[in-house]
């Protein structure tokens, strides 16, 4: 992996039919990974909401890479009738500074 990063934060996100942002950005956060779990979701970057059938769609199991200027911009939604999860760590360095082992 590569040195000179840390975690600076973690979050479990519950993503159900209204739209939502990443809740506890943390200071100093450069980028989050994450893994979609429990149901498919979907997820804009742009500042605008998702909806059940806009957005890029992440399956279970999908891993999430967001950058620093995503992250205060996502918009996460269920994509089916069922509310999805997503667990991840935040990071003081841009995604593509970690390794792709851990990405």
């Amino acid at each position: 992996m590569s040195s000179g990063y840390r975690v600076v934060g973690f979050e479990k996100l519950a993503v159900a039919d209204t739209a939502l942002g990443l809740a506890s950005i943390p200071t100093g956060a450069r980028s989050f990974i994450g893994t979609v779990e429990t149901a498919t979701i979907r997820y804009r970057g742009d500042g605008s909401d998702s909806a059940t059938a806009t957005g890029e769609l992440f399956l279970v199991g999908d891993k999430i890479v967001l950058s620093e200027s995503e992250i205060a911009n996502a918009s996460f939604v269920r994509a089916t009738g069922s509310s999805g999860t997503i667990q991840g760590h935040y990071y003081n360095i841009e995604a593509g500074q970690i390794s792709a082992t851990r990405a």
